[in-house]
């Protein structure tokens, strides 16, 4: 049984709930991420940004038939379009539980977390299809049925 742990991305780009929105946006870009935890000034867990919560934050203004302006209101923090309580799972969790979870929670991300709600790593649905990947390139199966039959055999 493959575990939480095996699966989960271990250097996380975090963020404060104080934070201004741009900067929160702007670390997303830099780093290629679609999902920041949020923690407090102890390091605990208090929620989670995702990229579809800073969209709900840009202005765009229309320059002309062409171009767009984005801009964010400088008062606006990652706080005030955080997502909370955040889904956590353990380490030793199971991939197929989690990803149960995901699908019936319509989770896009789970923390990992330890004690005390401390943050061990993130899996994403990118994980998730990375991995995958990974089985269906290793699988016998894979060999000898067209993928689109893999997923589609039981609900036609």
């Amino acid at each position: 049984m493959t575990q939480a742990r095996s699966l989960m991305t271990k250097r996380i780009i975090k963020v404060k709930p104080e934070m201004p929105i741009q900067a929160a946006y702007d670390e997303m870009k830099e780093h290629s991420i679609r999902h920041l935890p949020v923690i407090d000034s102890v390091g605990k867990l208090v929620g989670i940004l995702s990229d579809r919560d800073v969209q709900r934050a840009i202005n765009v203004k229309q320059i002309n038939e062409i171009e767009q302006e984005m801009t964010f209101n400088p008062h606006e923090t990652v706080e005030d379009y955080m997502n909370w309580p955040v889904q956590t799972v353990d380490e030793n969790s199971s991939i197929e539980d989690l990803t149960k979870m995901m699908i019936d929670l319509k989770l896009s991300a789970v923390i990992i977390s330890g004690a005390n709600q401390f943050i061990q790593g993130i899996i994403t649905t990118e994980d998730l299809l990375k991995y995958l990947l990974e089985l269906l390139a290793s699988s016998e199966i894979s060999r000898k049925m067209p993928l689109r039959n893999l997923f589609w055999e039981k609900t036609v």
